[in-house]
């Protein structure tokens, strides 16, 4: 097995697990004692770090990877997105309104559209390259668009989720040739694929976008090879609806 693939399996068995720990109280001491001293007052957190920055190189990264890349592997040249815009919470856009905790392309336009504190979140309890997938996810469906994979015509919603997170994972590929991304970067991003279900977030949606063993092993494919997200059999093998 190749290293490439050994850590890509890696990624993909993870199982979340969370180990809670709690101190138990010590015994107090036979004599009564003294009045405590007053507490200090605590001082004030630090403020949310500002990832706006680190979103928008993710985005000209990719951008230029596919530059270098695309007319190669699907043998048309690229074209860039014209818009990239994180929101708080709505924004109007070409393909209509967008609420929070989602992440969007619209075709009408070429744009992508982040709700900050959805990225935000995802930086910063999962980690950024979690936030990265989901920026690579929407660029890839860019892609999608340009080779004239268009959902509803020339596939399923649901096929075209699932080759958006091909490009992701072909996009990661190429990351991990230049920056030897470490076993903790590939699980922060199959934690997306992962977090399916929710309700609230309906960017984790299975009907719409696959379920988690679909969605993982759709990123895979595209790490592996990135040649094999346009192939017909490849996008055949994926739910209609």
């Amino acid at each position: 097995m190749s290293t490439s693939l050994e850590r890509v399996v890696v990624a993909l068995a993870i199982v979340a697990t969370f180990t809670l720990t709690a101190c138990g109280d010590n015994a107090g001491p036979a004599t009564a004692p003294r009045a405590p001293a007053p507490a200090p007052a605590p001082a004030p957190p630090p403020p949310p770090p500002d990832w706006s920055e680190f979103y928008r190189l993710v985005k000209e990264e990719t951008e230029a990877w596919w530059a270098y890349e695309f007319a190669l592997y699907y043998g048309t040249p690229y074209e860039r997105i014209s818009t990239f815009r994180g929101y708080g919470n709505s924004i109007s856009t070409p393909c209509g309104s967008l609420g929070p905790w989602n992440a969007f392309y619209c075709p009408n336009n070429a744009g992508v559209y982040y709700h900050r504190p959805f990225l935000d979140q995802l930086s910063n309890q999962t980690g950024p390259v979690a936030a990265a997938f989901v920026i690579a996810h929407e660029m890839g469906h860019h892609a999608s668009w340009l080779l004239g994979w268009i959902p509803g015509y020339t596939m399923s919603t649901k096929q075209n989720e699932l080759q958006a997170d091909c490009f992701a994972g072909a996009w990661a590929g190429a990351v991990d040739q230049t920056l030897n991304l470490t076993n903790e970067h590939l699980e922060q991003a199959a934690s997306v694929a992962i977090n399916v279900g929710n309700p609230q977030h309906t960017w984790f949606d299975p009907n719409i976008h696959g379920t988690s063993i679909q969605r993982l092993k759709a990123f895979a494919d595209g790490f592996l090879n990135p040649s094999v997200c346009t192939q017909a059999w490849w996008v055949n093998q994926w739910p209609l609806s």
